[in-house]
């Protein structure tokens, strides 16, 4: 914090501390805390302000009878005030460094001065040895790492701090200030008023976390946290009409593929979420659910930290034709669109469906018995990396491009099925030819209202209804014109007595004319519906 400058380390002996704030990267709260201490009528101390990893802890101090007063003011504001930490009274004068490092163990001060004395002396206590057998090599070692980690702004290490005071005394020929030797996370007083500055932090850094997190989301700061990371922010904060926000991260993978990370927060948040996924181009193979945290930086560590598993983390693959029609089925229900009855191809490997949205566009979906899903005759992934269709990132890519590609019709087509309540295979073969037949439909609003598509002596053509839905009628070719036209939708003709290999006999041949369309339109042979010939609709 820039606008922050600390003050001697020594605190006045008669002060007491007050409350600890922390802080993220350029946050100026507690200044304002300062200020808002002043106006009640308090005379606070700046202490040390402590640099973390992710921003700082400062002490505020006040004179010993102004504790009182706090106390009295934080029960009636504690969202103001946060827990007024008990103490035993002040400091006596020549106190030891023992006893100077353990109030540090017990969360009653932080003194950088304190901290390094100790390390120094540690340094000693280590070159020279000690004779008493308990005060081991090992044992000095550890408490001079805890010292140094404290001394770097590293927390919660104040209770392995309570040893290097024990050991800091028994160099001073005196016993500690806390002689049962209990770790200080085991002493109950410690325990008491370390919780009370937590509850003093979080309570603070809850009222002020959004404004916070909004500061973190300045692209400066996101760039620089991004390179602590080793990540590669885009350089852009999208800001959406709701007042969220939302920031994107990359990484290099190997094999082509990168790691994304998006942080997000809603207008007014108190967290940050981040979600990470591995990708190749634009298909996402893996990822991570989301990781919400406290800051931005905290939301970043937590998404590198994800990075390694995700590589490690299996993608679902469908390996059988079930599996691969459920994968299918999943996803069309995601797009919100309907697949209709499986329907095996000449090719036994195979089976076909139609997958239909709500405006009419349908695709062609196939499922092997590999486990591949076939889209529109493709079994890979559109693009580049041509990743096989036996994921639910890549069906989900390779579906929703094929039907980006289809055009709705210009009108609606009536695609309503019609007789698959039938019992058993009669009902399947109806809805198998409801999907072809709306398939066609769709391919067929391309060509000029009045044309037909024909096949040997059949042809098909659209006719709009009194409703304003296109539908498909059939008819037979005679003498260069239509005749004898209907529609499944026309119950009083004779559709309702078709038999089973007759419905399935007009399927294939519906399916074939769909599959020309896709390999060439060319392929199609087509005729003119002349107006006469073009029956009204008996609906």
């Amino acid at each position: 914090m820039g606008s922050l400058v600390s003050t001697e380390s020594h605190i006045a002996q008669e002060r007491q501390l007050a409350c600890q704030i922390t802080t993220s990267h350029g946050h100026d709260f507690p200044r304002a805390m300062f200020t808002r201490l002043q106006e009640a009528g308090f005379n606070p101390v700046w202490g040390e302000t402590v640099a973390l990893n992710n921003g700082h802890v400062v002490n505020l101090y006040l004179p010993q009878d102004e504790m009182p007063r706090l106390r009295s003011l934080q029960l009636k504001e504690p969202s103001h005030w946060g827990q007024v930490l008990q103490q035993d009274g002040p400091q006596s004068k020549g106190v030891t460094l023992s006893r100077e490092l353990s109030q540090v163990a017990l969360g009653e001060m932080y003194s950088e001065r304190v901290i390094r004395s100790s390390v120094e002396r540690l340094e000693s206590l280590r070159d020279r040895g000690s004779l008493d057998p308990a005060i081991t090599a090992e044992r000095v070692d550890q408490a001079l790492v805890a010292c140094k980690l404290a001394l770097h702004g590293v927390r919660d290490v104040h209770h392995k701090l309570q040893d290097a005071a024990v050991l800091i005394a028994a160099m001073e020929g005196m016993e500690a200030s806390h002689s049962n030797n209990l770790p200080a996370n085991e002493d109950p007083r410690w325990r008491e008023q370390v919780e009370g500055l937590r509850s003093v932090t979080a309570s603070i850094n809850a009222t002020m976390a959004p404004e916070a997190i909004k500061a973190e989301f300045d692209p400066a700061m996101l760039q620089e946290y991004a390179e602590d990371v080793g990540l590669k922010f885009s350089g852009q904060v999208q800001k959406f009409d709701d007042g969220s926000m939302s920031a994107s991260f990359t990484r290099d993978a190997q094999d082509g593929m990168k790691y994304h990370v998006a942080l997000t927060v809603p207008a007014g948040g108190s967290q940050v979420t981040a979600n990470a996924a591995l990708r190749k181009g634009d298909l996402v193979l893996v990822e991570s659910p989301p990781m919400p945290r406290q800051s931005a930086l905290g939301a970043l560590d937590a998404a590198v930290a994800s990075l390694d598993d995700l590589k490690m983390k299996p993608m679902a693959q469908a390996t059988t034709q079930a599996e691969a029609q459920a994968l299918a089925a999943r996803v069309a229900g995601e797009m919100g669109a309907t697949l209709g009855e499986w329907m095996q191809s000449q090719a036994k490997e195979w089976v076909n469906n139609v997958m239909t949205a709500d405006d009419g566009r349908a695709v062609r979906v196939s499922a092997s018995t590999g486990g591949v899903v076939s889209i529109e005759g493709d079994p890979f992934t559109p693009g580049a990396d041509r990743l096989p269709n036996v994921t639910h990132e890549a069906v989900s890519l390779s579906m929703q491009t094929a039907l980006d590609r289809a055009r709705p019709p210009l009108s609606p087509i009536k695609t309503d099925r019609v007789f698959v309540d039938a019992p058993g295979e009669l009902g399947s073969a109806w809805a198998n030819l409801c999907a072809e037949e709306n398939r066609l439909a769709g391919y067929m609003t391309i060509l000029q209202n009045g044309t037909a598509v024909t096949l040997g002596d059949e042809a098909w053509y659209l006719e709009k209804g009194d409703d304003g839905k296109l539908v498909l009628m059939h008819g037979e070719v005679r003498d260069g014109k239509i005749v004898n036209p209907d529609s499944r939708f026309d119950f009083n003709l004779e559709w309702v007595d078709v038999e089973l290999d007759e419905v399935r006999d007009y399927t294939q041949r519906v399916s074939s004319i769909a599959d020309d369309f896709l390999i060439d339109q060319a392929l199609w042979k087509t005729m003119k519906v002349e107006a006469e010939e073009s029956p009204s609709l008996g609906m």
